[in-house]
């Protein structure tokens, strides 16, 4: 792909972003019109029954917007988002009747392998069959570790916001256009999503919108280059940019471990539910690990340019300021329950279903 005009990517966020405040409230219609909603219980914040679907609005917003502005690069954008079309019927097939992880992985790990099918896949080791797995491994990690994030309104939705707006700044710096124009689109179609997403919730985007961010934003880390730098220096660019989910993820499964409780079990013990308790509101926290995100993504953009001997310490350093929190959020302690004041915030349902099942 030449150099594209900036405009180019002014005209793909916009797109993404009209589309998706155009698609939303129809897919809210839809989804109550179908009875595909999620109802309010005991464990649950809302009052009130509110829509699904709203990752199939950010789904067509996105896939719209990227074939409009780069039809020269059809091929992998079909690539991308028949696979993204997998792991969107996956989350659907979740959010409608549930499924059980092993099938869910199954499911994540096809979406991976149509990636590679259509060449689209990691180029770490040089080895096709391991770039294979290592491709499919990470689509899994990402798509599992924004969907554990989708615990309150907002949260996935804001933090795929930061990380596609971080992954641009990389692509642009290295003169990766396709991977600029797909973060651009993701970007726009979560921000117009958000517009009906932030607290207090209008619509949620269930699994089927968390799988789809997080596809997207693994596909964008797997087709970044760095041709001129070596490749440890630049190996860890991507985990820095989903330094958020991520860590949020392995602390939620270390703590489920150490207290002898499967890591499919629900809970309110993740980082967004210890800073509730610790005396933050929700929109607070939200629009915090926000912020974090962003700050990942300058730590990713810092490592993605830096010396080699930098970068691996930027690195390191970014490494033990993770394990750290980590410490620090199980010290908090993981509440068992959250008693949610109906009037404010309410936790979501890919949200709510993440205190149910995640």
């Amino acid at each position: 792909m030449n150099r594209p005009s900036p405009l180019l990517y002014l005209a793909a966020f916009g797109i993404s972003l009209i589309a998706a405040l155009t698609l939303t409230p129809i897919a809210r219609r839809f989804a109550f019109r179908v009875g595909l909603h999620d109802e309010p219980s005991s464990r649950k914040a809302h009052p009130e029954p509110i829509a699904l679907l709203g990752g199939v609005a950010i789904y067509g917003a996105a896939a719209v917007a990227a074939f409009l502005a780069v039809p020269s690069a059809s091929e992998q954008l079909k690539g991308i988002f028949l696979g993204g079309l997998v792991i969107l019927f996956v989350g659907l097939q979740d959010d409608l009747a549930g499924m059980d992880p092993w099938v869910k992985l199954v499911g994540q790990a096809t979406a991976g392998l149509v990636l590679v099918g259509f060449g689209l896949k990691g180029n770490l080791s040089g080895i096709p069959a391991l770039d294979a797995a290592i491709t499919v491994a990470w689509i899994v990690v990402a798509v599992n570790a924004i969907n554990l994030s989708d615990n309150m309104d907002g949260l996935a939705a804001g933090i795929t916001a930061a990380a596609s707006i971080s992954y641009f700044a990389i692509a642009v710096s290295w003169d990766q256009y396709l991977v600029a124009v797909i973060s651009m689109v993701l970007a726009g179609g979560v921000i117009g999503f958000l517009v009906f997403n932030f607290p207090p919730a209008k619509i949620f985007m269930g699994d089927a919108g968390s799988h789809i961010l997080g596809f997207l934003l693994a596909v964008m880390g797997l087709n970044l280059r760095f041709p001129t730098r070596p490749r440890l220096a630049t190996l860890f660019v991507p985990v820095i940019v989903l330094g958020v989910p991520l860590t949020d993820m392995l602390m939620v499964a270390i703590s489920r471990r150490r207290r002898g409780i499967s890591a499919s079990t629900g809970g309110t013990d993740h980082t967004s539910h210890r800073l509730v308790v610790k005396g933050m509101t929700r929109r607070r926290v939200v629009v915090v690990l926000w912020i974090a995100g962003l700050a990942c993504g300058g730590t990713a953009l810092l490592v993605s340019h830096a010396p080699l001997g930098l970068a691996l310490a930027i690195t390191g350093l970014f490494g033990g300021v993770c394990l750290a929190t980590i410490y620090w959020l199980e010290r908090l302690g993981a509440p068992e329950s959250l008693v949610f004041d109906k009037t404010e915030t309410p936790a979501e349902n890919g949200s709510a279903a993440s205190i149910d099942r995640s």
